[in-house]
């Protein structure tokens, strides 16, 4: 009976543990990173201090996460079964997101502003709108990242950088 006491805690303290870690954590060289995960093809936010930037560090799904994640100001979103580990930081290893001459989607969700990251100094054209709402005046970029605004769901093309 002690061997099973001891078993339990052990495995008890082992989930607590896992849970103490949570979603954030060090890996390598001290570089913060998160893993966030879509479960049953469901968005995802995982809070995040995105303030420094955002990239995708280590692909750990089958399924794609071209187009599939995002950030805004204090969350990382994932959907359609991505899960990968982001780091957080504006000078990481950059991976070219979504590669050149291809398509992604953008989606503002509860008409609130969310963020696409692409490779820098991409340009980037509005293919297709997507939401019922327009797009017209809702949608921009920066140097790293696809913005969109109030409910603006759209496919992108990403072009040769400028």
């Amino acid at each position: 009976m002690n061997k099973a006491i001891i078993f339990l805690t052990l495995i008890t303290g082992l989930a607590s543990a896992k849970d103490r870690v949570g979603k954030s954590e060090i890996i390598g060289k001290d570089i913060n990173t998160v893993t966030c995960s879509s479960k049953n093809w469901m968005r995802k936010e995982c809070k995040a201090d995105t303030s420094a930037g955002v990239s995708l560090k280590k692909h750990l799904s089958r399924l794609t996460c071209k187009g599939n994640w995002g950030y805004t100001h204090n969350k990382i979103w994932v959907a359609k079964g991505c899960r990968a580990i982001f780091e957080l930081s504006g000078d990481s290893n950059e991976s070219i997101y979504p590669p050149q001459n291809s398509n992604f989607t953008c989606s503002s969700k509860n008409s609130r502003r969310a963020s696409c990251p692409i490779a820098t100094g991409s340009k980037v054209i509005l293919t297709k709108q997507i939401s019922s709402k327009s797009c017209e005046n809702k949608w921009g970029q920066t140097r790293r990242q696809v913005w969109v605004i109030q409910g603006c769901q759209a496919e992108f093309i990403v072009k040769n950088k400028h």
